[in-house]
């Protein structure tokens, strides 16, 4: 037990000399400013200087072994140290202790030795030794005493501090499973352990702040969800990148218009998902730019496509970039109409000059003498008035065709509950002359119950148009059938003839304006070459639908399909 004090009092002196050595090494670390011989003088006074300021032995040893200062010898007359043990440790561990026999001073020495560093550089070991017997002796007798009882009291302290610490750790490991709950809840149940009152103030302030980032999270789950609604909603696409060409979002509109799966798409580069080359090279191109760009693609997969892209940098809080914006439109509806209508206007032009010019040529021709010749004059003037009616044939049409698309778009069209067969007869009694004048049977099959939903004036005017068509295209001495059946909640009503028939390529533009598949045919048998788009605007203002089947030498057939009233009205 005597030892074991002993070796006690040894290591809390070793101790309390490494701090001394560590705090004034600041001086002997400065002291290395000079040449050698100058750093060596220098040394040699701290050494002095303080040794007699903390009543010990001081020596510097250089990293090779080499003694440079001694507060109690001559440096010069002193071995290498290199050797010793408490320096090899020095430089090993940092600091280091030893007792060991001294054969310079004749006594056991207590030598506490601390290698001096800054930043990479080793400067040396400073080192300081103590007799044991200085330590030791004073205690005297007592310390025979004083040993076993201080060795008692520090069992009996450690036992109650182990007992103590056994008890804290309980309690923190219940905050512990408090703080887990806590943040499992999503900070919605605060802590309600308590440990002292002193960490009462600590609980408040922990259950304070996860109220604030509770509702910090909500807010910001809230705006992501807006922000993911408003994404998803848009009908432009959106596609975020980073700096090294990574997807960091795309909505589900970008998603169809790159040809995409938004879900595959993320989190992997452009390059390896989007196949476009225009648009990636859009992208470099924004990425690479300080400034806004705009541009008009045209694109060619599956089918041809015409893409408005805006590009922008994207920057962080710092204004550095971050990766890029890019938003694209999707322009292929409005350029194939600007392509209608130009080509709208240009057949405009070009239907009415037809017959303006037959009238303003035969009225020149009357005006410089031809009234002289009576049956020129009269032939001219039947032209003239052949032309005229032409002309307003196309001015009924276009107004007609502009007055039922502005009742479509402003869901003015009137509709009520009635019988087909009424408007059936009328129609078919409208175009009886020119069925008559070509030999033509217009048959109708309408049961008289069948009832639908629709305007009668429209409609008899779209089964007119039809009607006529197929007079116009039949064969001299044939026959028009017109047929009403139901069809999966549809009142279908088809108008077939058998003429000649449209080849496949011409069915999909048959309900253009102007459009015409045999354009001198048409115009001989009369027709303004808007029938068809007026019946096609018709059935939409129905919430209906017109069908074609055609094949060529074999006849053609138009379905109009109706939505079936809510209750079929037998009468």
């Amino acid at each position: 037990m005597l030892l074991g004090f002993r070796s006690h009092l040894i290591r809390v002196h070793a101790g309390q000399l490494e701090q001394y050595l560590a705090a004034i090494g600041v001086e002997f670390i400065e002291a290395f400013s000079g040449d050698d011989k100058e750093t060596h003088e220098a040394i040699q006074e701290l050494c002095l200087s303080w040794g007699r300021r903390i009543d010990r032995r001081l020596t510097f040893i250089l990293p090779d072994g080499e003694v440079v200062g001694e507060s109690q010898l001559d440096p010069g007359f002193l071995d290498n140290h290199f050797d010793r043990p408490e320096i090899s440790g020095a430089l090993l561990q940092g600091s280091t202790s030893s007792v060991r026999y001294s054969d310079t001073v004749q006594q056991r020495m207590i030598y506490t030795a601390v290698a001096l560093r800054s930043g990479e550089r080793l400067y040396g070991v400073l080192r300081a030794s103590t007799p044991v017997a200085r330590i030791i002796y004073p205690y005297g007798s007592f310390g025979l005493v004083a040993g076993p009882v201080f060795l008692l009291m520090l069992s009996v302290g450690v036992a109650v501090l182990a007992l103590v610490l056994r008890k804290i750790k309980r309690l923190f490991a219940g905050l512990e499973n408090e703080v887990l709950r806590f943040r499992d809840s999503g900070y919605a149940q605060p802590l309600s352990v308590r440990i002292w009152k002193e960490t009462e103030g600590i609980i408040d302030s922990i259950n304070s702040m996860g109220m604030q980032l509770r509702e910090r999270i909500n807010f910001a789950s809230r705006q992501r969800t807006v922000e993911k609604a408003i994404l998803a909603n848009m009908v432009e696409g959106v596609l975020a990148i980073d700096s090294e060409s990574r997807i960091i979002d795309v909505n589900e509109a970008a998603a169809r218009l790159l040809r995409v799966s938004r879900k595959e798409a993320l989190h992997h580069r452009i390059e390896e998902v989007v196949r476009i080359s225009d648009i990636l090279e859009f992208i470099q191109k924004t990425m690479e730019s300080s400034t806004i760009l705009e541009e008009d693609l045209q694109i060619y997969d599956e089918k041809e496509r015409f893409l408005r892209v805006h590009g922008t940098k994207l920057l962080d809080s710092a204004g550095k970039s971050i990766g890029a914006l890019v938003v694209l439109y999707d322009n292929t509806q409005l350029h194939r109409l600007e392509l209608v209508r130009k080509e709208f206007a240009a057949n405009v032009s070009h239907e009415l000059k037809t017959p303006i010019t037959s009238i303003k040529g035969f009225s020149e021709t009357l005006l410089d003498g031809g009234l002289e010749d009576r049956p020129d004059a009269m032939r001219f003037l039947s032209i003239i008035a052949q032309q005229s009616n032409r002309l307003i044939a196309i001015v009924d049409d276009l107004l007609s065709l502009a007055r039922i698309e502005e009742n479509l778009e402003q869901g003015e069209v009137a509709l009520s509950t009635g019988r087909l067969r009424g408007v059936l007869d009328s129609a078919a009694s409208t175009c009886q002359r020119r069925a008559a004048e070509r030999n033509i049977d217009v048959r109708i099959e309408c049961p008289y119950d069948v009832s639908a939903r629709f305007n009668p004036q429209l409609l008899e005017q779209a089964l007119v148009n039809l009607i006529d068509n197929a007079i116009k295209h039949s064969e001299p001495g044939g026959g028009v059938e017109v047929s009403v059946e139901n069809r999966e909640g549809l009142v279908c009503i088809a108008v077939k003839d058998h003429g000649c028939g449209i080849a496949r390529e011409y069915i999909p533009r048959l309900f253009e304006r102007f459009y015409r598949v045999d354009k001198a045919r048409s115009r001989a048998l009369g027709g303004t070459g808007l029938g068809l788009a007026i019946v096609k605007h018709i059935v939409l203002s129905h919430r209906g639908n017109v069908e074609v089947e055609s094949e060529e030498g074999e006849g053609s057939t138009f379905t109009i399909c109706l939505p079936e009233p809510l209750e079929t009205l037998f009468l």
